[in-house]
C-alpha cells in the first residue's frame, strides 16, 4: 500500500482518531484504517471521520468494511486502539519515545480534539486508565524498526499534535539522534538550548530572547524562519517543504502590505 501524503495544515485540521490513525499508516503503510473508513475501500484520506466511525457496534463503525470483504481482528484492534490514545495518549507517548530512545516533554493537556472541534476537557482519572489500557492495542503497530525509519517525521506530527502555543516541545537528550535526525528535526523548527542541552520546537507564539515590541518580535521570528530556509529546500520531508512555501507566501505578502503603506 503506498504511504500518504498528508500536508501539515490538513493534519493539523484532523481530530485526534484520525491524527492518530495517519501516524500508524506513516509508520508502516501496510496499517492503513482508512480503506476501512471509507466507503468506497480507498485507503486515501479523505474524512471527515466522526468519532463513531472508530467505535464497535456503532451503526456508523467502518463504513467501508463491506467494500473490503470484512474487518479483521487486527483493524478492529487499531480502531480501538485510536480511541484510546486519542482520549489517554501519554502511554502510547512513552512507548514511542522509549522506542525511539528519545524523551519528549510537555505534552498539551488542556484541550482534545472531538471530532473537527476542540473543547476543554477534564476527564475523570478512572477516564484516562481506561482510555490509555486501550492504548495497548496500538503496541502491535508500534513495530521499532518501522518508526526509527521515520524519527523525524513522526516526531514532526507528534509536535504538531501536542505542542502547546507559546510553550516549547522538548527533546530532553538530543545527543541520542543521528546526526540525519538532528537536521531533519532542525530544518523542522527544533533549536537547540546549549544551557539546558535539550531540542525545543517552540510554541507559533513563543520567541527566544528579550522582546520589548511586536515588531522586535515579528523581526526575531523572520531572522529564525530565514536560518531555516536553506536546509529546507534540500528536504525531501513533505511537512518541511509545505512550511516553507507558507513562509515564503507570508513573507511575499507582508512585503506587498508594507509597500502599499508607504
Amino acid at each position: 500500500m503506498k504511504p500518504l501524503n498528508v500536508l501539515p495544515l490538513k493534519f493539523k485540521s484532523l481530530n485526534r482518531k484520525t491524527q492518530w490513525a495517519v501516524i500508524i499508516a506513516t509508520i508502516n503503510p501496510e496499517n492503513n484504517i482508512f480503506p476501512y473508513l471509507n466507503k468506497d475501500g480507498s485507503p486515501e484520506l479523505k474524512g471527515p471521520y466522526g468519532g463513531t466511525m472508530f467505535e464497535r457496534g456503532k451503526k456508523q463503525y467502518l463504513p467501508g468494511a463491506e467494500k473490503m470483504g470484512g474487518v479483521p481482528e487486527n483493524i478492529n484492534n487499531l480502531a480501538a486502539g485510536l480511541i484510546g490514545a486519542s482520549k489517554g495518549p501519554d502511554k502510547v507517548l512513552n512507548k514511542i519515545s522509549s522506542k525511539l530512545n528519545i524523551q519528549l516533554e510537555p505534552r498539551k493537556k488542556i484541550s482534545v480534539k472531538q471530532d473537527d472541534k476542540v473543547s476543554e476537557n477534564t476527564p475523570h482519572p478512572f477516564n484516562d486508565i481506561l482510555n490509555e489500557a486501550a492504548s495497548d492495542l496500538l503496541d502491535q503497530f508500534l513495530d521499532p524498526v518501522d518508526l526509527k525509519k521515520k524519527t523525524s517525521t513522526i516526531i514532526s506530527m507528534l509536535a504538531m499534535m501536542y505542542g502547546a502555543d507559546g510553550k516549547p516541545l522538548n527533546i530532553k537528550n538530543p545527543e541520542k539522534l543521528d546526526n540525519k535526525v538532528r537536521s531533519e528535526l532542525e530544518s523542522f523548527g527544533f533549536q537547540h538550548d546549549p544551557t539546558l542541552n535539550v531540542l525545543i520546537l517552540q510554541g507559533n507564539n513563543a520567541v527566544s530572547g528579550d522582546v520589548s515590541s511586536k515588531e522586535d518580535e515579528d523581526e526575531i521570528d523572520f531572522a529564525r524562519k530565514l536560518r531555516n530556509i536553506g536546509s529546507r529546500f534540500k528536504s525531501k520531508n513533505i511537512f518541511q517543504k509545505e512550511q516553507l512555501r507558507n513562509f515564503i507566501k507570508t513573507t511575499i505578502k507582508e512585503l506587498n502590505n508594507k509597500q502599499h503603506s508607504v
